[in-house]
């Protein structure tokens, strides 16, 4: 559900919550009216310990932990008043399950191990298999699975003979819940597709919702994230159908988990959306019985008071309005926070896609770099090799000559070596963000000068003529170790890409930034070749002279210039030459 239409809902919710208080009674509420008027009118004293146990699960379920343990409390002193060990058993037994549901393990514990006692002499079968299979929870919840597994073997062995088939399989599914636990997972996975068989022929829609999480659950934690998959995809298909909200939780929080781990985490943020907006709804239903609840107090004081005076009726008309105020802060508390959750969602969803984004391209960064180190790296490596054997052989014949050209390439290849390290170890600093940054005001034709003296011999071998056509003084505020970088790069490429013969041109001027342009007479670019040419994917070129190229000199120039504040533009015509234009501040 979008964002806005999330936000609507909820404000449509405060005033449909607000129309419907007035006379109407929550389900929970008519049962228990229900049964305390069965326990007044009824005269059998079994009964009575039925119906004040029934109460008490009532209230567990409805969160009044205070009236549960009121209504255990009685049916146990009412069963011990009468020395009714069967009641008082069940009594134990439902005392404990308050505070298991408060989460209160231990006393749980020490609740179901004194109605065991009890019910090991006098209770029936039903009721006894019901205390091993609530001692089976206290001791998964402390986390001795051992002892568990004990208990709900009895539990099982006492439903297989009183042939309680749906008791049967909900034992095995816990058994099988235990042995995951245990670590025993070919046997927990065993149990769990029995229990999935037995429970798709029965038609159990909850179990088999239940163990197709479990299934998936399993599944995940051995890393088998395809099968599991399968699995969490079914859990929530059923629970989704026959509209099972405990079951549609667990699916949505292991399928959020498996989408995780598998890298859909599209797939995962739409799965999270899917169960806070479950969550949602159950919390509107939630609220609306607590409303619902207060306004039936409200409407039984009013009748108990129709007949006092008026300043009480207006007192009463108060509360009542008060009542209302009070649920509309409450549902605007509820309106604030889920636009907060909301916006936390939608955060998170932007930095999966950074997270994507960032993923990818250090995928493309070390496909690149393993490229480069097999073929651009090795091709000058195996060369030398070469050449140390030829030097050898023809100093043996004494062939100055050979030797003086062998000496000739390697100088070539060590200094093409010399500049791929250059550019590795710089591209490796600028991916790590270890790139140093001092900016300073720096001259433009200081830079300019050295590199023309640097290339002075590179573009006299080739007959191509460098042109200083700066004419004035220009400055700019960036670093200066990484702006030489560049226009070495620069400069390096015009005449690597000019025929010799041609020129390369070096100029600079002032607009809202400082503009320093190299531009040559080359063999220039198409459209496509300078779409390509800041990306990874592209290949290195040969130079008009077969000088090598990796692609990587012209990637460290654009990382340079932006992380400088700048930004660097290319213009090229095929057969015509080049332009790179780089634009820097001029000041702090």
């Amino acid at each position: 559900m979008p964002q806005k239409t999330l936000i609507l809902s909820l404000v449509l919710s405060i005033f449909w919550y607000l129309s419907i208080l007035q006379g109407q009674e929550s389900p929970i509420s008519k049962e228990k009216d229900s049964l305390t008027l069965l326990l007044k009118q009824n005269d059998n004293k079994d009964v009575e310990i039925d119906l004040l146990i029934e109460l008490s699960m009532l209230m567990v379920n409805d969160f009044d932990h205070i009236k549960a343990k009121e209504y255990a409390d009685e049916a146990y002193a009412k069963a011990h008043g009468r020395n009714d060990q069967a009641n008082m058993g069940k009594a134990l037994i439902q005392i404990a399950y308050v505070y298991w549901f408060l989460e209160d393990f231990k006393t749980s514990l020490e609740f179901d191990l004194k109605a065991l006692e009890i019910n090991e002499i006098h209770a029936d079968s039903s009721t006894l298999a019901y205390n091993y299979k609530r001692l089976t929870h206290d001791y998964c919840d402390l986390f001795d699975y051992d002892t568990a597994l004990i208990y709900i073997q009895k539990a099982f062995n006492v439903h297989k003979a009183i042939d309680a088939k749906k008791d049967i399989i909900l034992d095995e599914a816990l058994m099988g819940y235990i042995n995951m636990h245990q670590g025993d997972y070919v046997e927990a996975e065993k149990r769990m597709l029995n229990v999935l068989a037995n429970a798709t022929v029965m038609e159990d829609s909850t179990t088999m919702a239940g163990m197709n999480d479990d299934l998936a659950f399993l599944l995940e934690l051995q890393g088998k994230l395809n099968e599991a998959l399968v699995y969490a995809i079914e859990g929530v298909k059923i629970s989704t159908k026959c509209n099972i909200p405990r079951h549609m939780r667990e699916g949505y929080i292991i399928l959020e988990k498996i989408y995780v781990g598998l890298g859909k985490f599209d797939k995962a943020y739409e799965t999270r959306l899917k169960k806070d907006e479950l969550e949602f709804e159950l919390m509107k239903s939630e609220t609306l019985i607590k409303f619902t609840e207060l306004n039936k107090e409200k409407e039984i004081l009013v009748l108990e008071q129709q007949n006092q005076i008026s300043d009480q009726e207006k007192e009463l008309l108060a509360s009542r309005s008060k009542i209302y105020k009070i649920g509309a802060v409450a549902l605007s508390s509820i309106l604030l926070i889920l636009a907060f959750f909301l916006r936390q969602l939608d955060k998170n969803k932007k930095l999966i896609e950074q997270k994507n984004t960032s993923l990818q391209k250090l995928n493309n960064t070390k496909d690149k770099f393993f490229g480069i180190i097999g073929h651009d790296l090795r091709s000058p490596i195996t060369a030398l090799d070469s050449v140390s054997q030829q030097i050898k052989y023809y100093t043996d014949l004494g062939n100055k000559s050979k030797l003086h050209n062998l000496a000739e390439g390697v100088r070539q290849t060590t200094d093409r070596l010399s500049t791929l390290l250059d550019n590795l170890l710089q591209w490796s600093f600028i991916q790590s963000d270890r790139v140093p940054y001092h900016p300073t005001q720096i001259s433009i034709n200081e830079i300019v000068r050295e590199n023309i003296l640097l290339y002075e011999d590179v573009a006299a071998a080739k007959e191509i003529n460098l042109c200083d056509e700066i004419n004035g003084e220009y400055f700019a505020f960036a670093d200066k170790q990484a702006i030489m970088t560049v226009v070495r790069n620069l400069v390096n490429n015009a005449i690597k890409f000019t025929e010799p013969g041609g020129k390369v041109f070096i100029s600079s001027y002032s607009d809202q930034k400082t503009v320093l342009e190299i531009r040559d007479t080359g063999v220039g670019m198409n459209a496509k070749r300078i779409q390509q040419l800041f990306s990874l994917k592209k290949t290195g070129t040969i130079g008009t002279a077969g000088e090598q190229s990796t692609g990587l000199g012209l990637i460290i120039c654009r990382d340079l210039i932006e992380s400088n504040k700048g930004r660097i533009e290319v213009t090229s015509k095929l057969g015509e030459g080049s332009s790179f234009k780089i634009h820097l501040p001029k000041s702090e």
